[in-house]
């Protein structure tokens, strides 16, 4: 069966339309799964904020008595400069998420 040109044509545009129907549908896909993931992102910042609340309210506790021996930190830079990287970070993916 041979198929004319305005045939030819109407075939043409169809699969136009599906593919375009297609990518619309990935598209959506694709931003319903970046959603997820800054959903995800925050709860995991939020249970990391946390989790060094926790650890800094431990330290708190026991540095007073640690000090009376003798105890001295060796890795107060080094903690200072990891917060100021995660406190950048966050910033960076409030900022990235339309959160800041």
């Amino acid at each position: 069966m041979n198929t004319t040109p305005e045939q030819q044509l109407i075939i043409t545009q169809d699969e136009i339309i599906n593919n375009l129907k297609e990518l619309v549908q990935t598209q959506d896909e694709l931003i319903a799964n970046q959603k997820i993931q800054n959903e995800y992102n925050e709860d995991y910042i939020e249970i990391l904020e946390k989790y060094k609340s926790l650890l800094a309210d431990e330290l708190k506790e026991t540095i007073s008595i640690a000090s009376l021996h003798g105890w001295e930190s060796s890795r107060y830079e080094q903690g200072w400069k990891l917060r100021e990287m995660m406190a950048d970070l966050k910033l960076k993916l409030n900022r990235c998420t339309g959160l800041d």
